[in-house]
């Protein structure tokens, strides 16, 4: 029993100081980049061409680099993207320098960085859900809980990775950055909730049905 309580503490422990240095690291990153953008400004840009770019693979994929424009006090400039993209939006996001319009910041969904974050979570819950599988009961529901609120955390911390460009963190702006791929976080925010409240539901009517008898 002893051994058992080892495990399933150390490993709530080693998650809990992992999860706290991924935050840890994106306070700094983010503390960071909101100097480098303090002062800017926020609005929309819009889509003025388009160029493809077709990669020599099996299925052929064509990528996009997009171009768009925006106006500032009256005045129109344009800024290509330096990245390629399979979707192409007719609106985006941007955040620019009041003082030198031509810098400007076109946010990307930073989608692999929310599939790296995803891969390390995947790694780290089956590991969770072996220990659980060799305990006790009352042990057994507490990793439960943990590894349930593990998909919660996943959520939150997706839907920041994918707003981080901008540090624009409301709806509107997460779904013009990120598109359908907001579903991602929302997602596992809402298997973390079912599935930790399912198992509180639980606890607490064994409880109650144990009171009446």
């Amino acid at each position: 029993m002893k051994k058992e309580i080892t495990k399933v503490f150390s490993f709530i422990i080693i998650v809990s100081v992992m999860i706290l240095g991924i935050i840890s690291l994106m306070l700094i990153v983010g503390e960071k980049k909101a100097k480098e953008i303090k002062g800017y400004k926020t609005t929309t840009a819009q889509l003025v061409g388009v160029k493809e770019r077709r990669q020599a693979s099996i299925d052929e994929t064509t990528t996009y680099y997009q171009k768009y424009e925006y106006e500032v006090k009256g005045k129109k400039y344009q800024i290509d993207t330096n990245y390629s993209s399979n979707v192409v939006k007719k609106v985006r996001l941007i955040k620019y320098d009041p003082e030198n319009p031509n810098e400007v910041i076109l946010p990307k969904s930073n989608v692999f960085l929310a599939i790296g974050l995803m891969v390390v979570f995947f790694t780290v819950i089956p590991i969770g859900l072996n220990i659980a599988s060799k305990t006790s009961k009352r042990l057994h529901i507490i990793m439960d809980i943990f590894i349930n609120f593990l998909f919660f955390v996943l959520g939150i911390l997706t839907y920041i990775i994918m707003c981080f460009d901008i540090l624009e963190f409301d709806l509107v702006s997460a779904y013009n950055i990120a598109g359908i791929g907001l579903l991602i976080p929302f997602f596992w925010i809402l298997i973390g909730g079912i599935l930790t409240t399912s198992i509180i539901y639980a606890i607490i009517k064994k409880k109650y049905d144990q009171e009446i008898e």
